[in-house]
């Protein structure tokens, strides 16, 4: 084989040298913001017992030569004692843009994790945990709107729908969810201790009420309307606000995750002081409004389920309107992030379990550890096998639920035998799928 484009990638690759190592490590100076307020802690062995289940999920897509696609999610979940229980979805549509696609996509194998979970939750006793590959407070935040999708009723609906029901019944029967990331690119941690320290520095810097609230609130819109805070942080550094409320406030814009904190400032084995949160996003403030108005609900339907909403009329709305209502009713998640393995990456922890206490208004440190907490840790620690093996029930449970082009194929073949039809492909399927 002729490598004809070797010479420019080593240029490029020199030329990003320093971009590469940022990668790796924080500067200095931002790190010794974070390091007065950064909390890690031991994990102490903790008896566990009790029913384990690992839940995933994988997908596929056969392209039709017209433009539609044949979907297949399909999800497991593995338990301690060997047992299996699955799903399988199959939907036929026109996604009217790859992008539309991935997020259909991305939705609909969640949703069937959820489904296998509400099953999984049949077999378990008030003691037991359900794993569950990724976070379960971003799933409290997926925005409610349409997908530009001929022929599907909205599925972010019925997941809201099915999400809610698997966390009411999860909690009603004592079992612990727990979500399980390990290549989170979450701020959330980063955010809670920059807040912090703005409000230390503030006290100590002697500022009044009302300047703090101004500053609190370019903290706020960091996230909600960064250009906006990017002005103002400049408009405060021409007026000669103190350099430490300026810093925190330029870090609050900065990119880096809560992975790549804690793999720098956590020594050791161990976890990071938990904190206690509820969903927090602009979309949530504007549905409460907008829910707490009878009148003018049907009015945020048209601007985000456009085509639902005059197809579908009143029922649509009733239905809608009752799953919305959910997302103010989501319980409080505890999240941490911990290091099973000296050296390994860090991996991010969210509980949802009826042990844990109220939400507090805005996120918080949690006021202790909860005892369930240390259950979960001392669980995973126990199912963790070396960097390469961070929890083999659910490995064991990805392995089994990966999709791959061979069974694609045997599902294409079966298909066409049961519809009595030839599912004929695009190009690019039938080149590179099925050759």
């Amino acid at each position: 084989m002729k490598f004809r484009f070797l010479d420019l990638f080593v240029s490029e690759c020199r030329r990003a040298k320093e971009k590469f190592q940022s990668l790796e490590r924080d500067p200095e100076e931002v790190l010794s913001l974070y390091e007065k307020v950064f909390r890690w802690e031991e994990i102490e062995p903790t008896e566990v017992s009790g029913k384990v289940f690992a839940i995933d999920s994988s997908d596929g897509v056969i392209e039709h030569r017209n433009g539609g696609v044949i979907h297949i999610s399909r999800g497991i979940g593995v338990s301690n004692d060997g047992e299996e229980i699955k799903d399988l979805s199959l939907e036929v549509f026109y996604p009217e843009s790859g992008r539309a696609l991935r997020e259909y996509r991305s939705l609909s194998r969640e949703n069937i994790e959820h489904s296998v979970a509400i099953k999984c939750l049949e077999e378990c006793n008030d003691n037991s945990f359900l794993l569950i590959d990724g976070s379960l407070y971003g799933r409290m935040l997926h925005v409610p709107e349409e997908l530009p999708i001929r022929g599907e009723f909205p599925l972010i609906i019925e997941y809201i729908e099915r999400y809610y029901e698997l966390i009411s019944k999860a909690l009603k029967s004592g079992v612990t969810l727990v979500g399980v990331s390990k290549d989170s690119r979450s701020r959330i941690l980063r955010r809670h201790l920059i807040r912090i320290s703005l409000e230390m520095a503030m006290e100590r810097l002697g500022i009044e009420r009302e300047e703090r609230e101004n500053i609190m609130e370019v903290f706020h819109s960091t996230v909600r309307r960064p250009k906006e805070a990017v002005q103002k942080i400049l408009s405060m550094e021409r007026s000669g606000a103190p350099r430490e409320v300026i810093t925190l406030l330029r870090e609050a814009l900065s990119g880096g995750t809560d992975l790549l904190l804690v793999s720098q400032l956590g020594k050791g084995r161990g976890f990071t002081y938990p904190i206690l949160t509820r969903p927090h996003s602009p979309f949530i403030d504007t549905l409460s409004k907008y829910l707490g108005e009878e009148e003018l609900f049907p009015f945020y339907l048209i601007d985000n389920f456009p085509r639902s909403f005059y197809e579908l009329g009143e029922d649509f709305l009733d239905r809608a309107r009752r799953s919305l209502e959910l997302i103010l009713k989501y319980p409080p998640v505890l999240i941490t992030y911990c290091t099973l393995g000296i050296g390994d990456s860090p991996i991010r922890i969210d509980v949802i379990s009826k042990e844990l206490p109220k939400a507090p208004r805005d996120t918080e440190f949690s006021e202790k550890i909860p005892r369930v907490l240390m259950e979960v840790l001392s669980l995973l620690d126990s199912m963790y096998s070396g960097e390469k093996h961070y929890n083999v029930l659910l490995e064991r449970a990805d392995s089994l639920v990966k999709m791959r082009i061979k069974e694609l194929r045997v599902y294409k073949k079966i298909l066409e035998r049961e519809i009595n039809s030839i599912v004929r492909q695009s190009r690019g399927s039938r080149r590179v799928i099925f050759p």
